[in-house]
């Protein structure tokens, strides 16, 4: 469905991401991990389009990426940032309904599937209970469940979402991760930037390891999650223990 061949970034001269090169598949849950500043919220605004690739391309079902224009695009990706802080101080409800804008002739003539479809994206990421609340007056973790029920209402076929449960309780951090599980086996692409190597482990199908803006190892993330690789991105700070048939990554502490 995806195909990254041979791409390249620059911020300026800084090259930020050197020739990535891999296949992400329909229905599936692709992580990519990394240290911070790998490179990894970079590649991610390249597949949402914001960022214009200097070398190499990305293909959608064959099409080159930068040939959609907006509209077109926004019917096919959703994006989620780490954190947005909107000027105006919309409410939750008018937000997630935001996502249903590549649908709409117009914002303010909003149809009744688009309201229920909202209502459905509010009750699915579990936020129905703060509906009625201000954007502006939630915590960070709040404001980041609202903002992946926007992205679940814009129902595209691929979503991307740049540490989607750094801001979150562990309740709420394992509800998203399942959803988003849910999502992959209903038909949904999902690309995910996350530090947690523990969630890439249990709920994800693919990950990408991204370091120092190349990209170092791909593929199925139960078997390519291993102590080698951990060792590689971040030397002896952790290893892999097998718990009830799970890989559980464990700091080492002596």
């Amino acid at each position: 469905m995806i195909k990254i061949n041979n791409l390249s970034f620059n911020y300026g001269t800084l090259k930020v991401l050197k020739d990535i090169t891999f296949n992400l598949e329909k229905g599936k849950l692709c992580a990519l991990f990394g240290p911070n500043g790998s490179g990894k919220s970079t590649l991610l605004k390249c597949l949402a389009g914001l960022n214009k690739t200097n070398d190499g391309n990305i293909l959608i079902n064959g099409e080159v990426l930068n040939n959609f224009n907006p509209k077109e695009l926004a019917k096919i990706i959703s994006y989620v940032p780490q954190e947005h802080k909107p000027p105006f101080p919309f409410k939750v409800r008018e937000i997630v309904l935001m996502g249903r804008t590549p649908h709409l002739g117009g914002f303010f003539n909003p149809s009744k599937i688009d309201l229920d479809f909202t209502e459905y994206s509010m009750n699915t990421i579990g936020i129905t209970n703060i509906a009625d609340r201000y954007y502006t007056e939630l915590s960070g973790g709040q404001r980041q469940l609202v903002l992946l029920a926007r992205s679940f209402a814009q129902n595209t076929p691929i979503m991307l979402l740049d540490e989607p449960t750094s801001a979150l309780d562990f309740r709420n951090q394992i509800n998203i991760w399942k959803t988003l599980k849910l999502l992959t086996s209903k038909g949904k692409t999902v690309v995910v930037c996350t530090h947690d190597p523990n969630y890439v482990s249990w709920f994800c199908d693919t990950v990408a390891f991204i370091d120092k803006g190349a990209l170092i190892g791909y593929g199925n993330a139960k078997e390519v999650m291993d102590n080698d690789i951990l060792k590689l991105l971040y030397g002896d700070i952790c290893s892999i223990e097998s718990i009830l048939d799970m890989k559980v990554i464990v700091p080492s502490i002596s």
